[in-house]
């Protein structure tokens, strides 16, 4: 009885396959010190391949990983992105892609705004 033992992909390891060469394959760093962030980004890259996009929130230690990484050559998300002066400094540092987060709750409110003027306009 002879057994053949295959080494079993991870899902990393199968992504680009999956998604192809021509896609943006974006994960994002946890941690919240910039060297923590720098070492959990190496390991994303190691895992898929250079072209993968870290995504990284921009804070002040987001920022400092962001200036390294950038250096390096590598492809870079900005994420968390919540005033204009947060965007402005991914631009700044080079990110690649900025992603910006909204609030629901105001967009909640302009819809509802909107509503009430519009059943302003249509009541008797």
């Amino acid at each position: 009885c002879v057994f053949f033992f295959f080494k079993q992909k991870t899902a990393y390891e199968m992504l680009r396959s999956l998604v192809g060469s021509e896609m943006c394959i974006r994960d994002r760093v946890i941690a919240s010190e910039a060297e923590e962030m720098l070492k959990e980004a190496y390991a994303i890259l190691d895992r898929i391949d250079e072209g993968v996009f870290i995504k990284v929130p921009t804070t002040e230690e987001g920022l400092k990983a962001m200036i390294k990484l950038k250096n390096e050559g590598v492809n870079v998300t900005a994420t968390a992105i919540y005033t204009k002066i947060q965007g402005f400094m991914a631009i700044m540092v080079g990110a690649n892609f900025l992603a910006p987060y909204c609030n629901l709750s105001l967009i909640h409110i302009c819809r509802c705004r909107r509503i009430e003027r519009c059943r302003s306009r249509w009541s008797p």
